[in-house]
């Protein structure tokens, strides 16, 4: 059993019109969404596997410049 719950853009020139997402009642977690695009395409993603609260390492958002010789860092700040 899901819940329905549509979004829709503030700007009407946004790619997509609608997206539709699917939010089970038991445990409130997101089971799929729709985007709906004005070309008409509907793009449908489903989760099929979620595991909440799982650990991890402070350095796992760290992009480490020695593993990736060669690469030309960027920094926009």
């Amino acid at each position: 059993m899901c819940e329905v719950v549509d979004l829709v853009p503030e700007k009407k020139d946004a790619q997509y019109f609608k997206i539709r997402m699917n939010i089970s009642k038991k445990d409130r977690s997101i089971q799929s969404w729709t985007m709906f695009d004005k070309g008409g395409n509907k793009y449908k993603y489903a989760i099929t596997k979620f595991t909440p609260n799982v650990t991890v390492a402070d350095n796992f958002f760290t992009f480490d410049p020695k593993k990736y010789p060669g690469v030309e860092i960027i920094d926009l700040r």
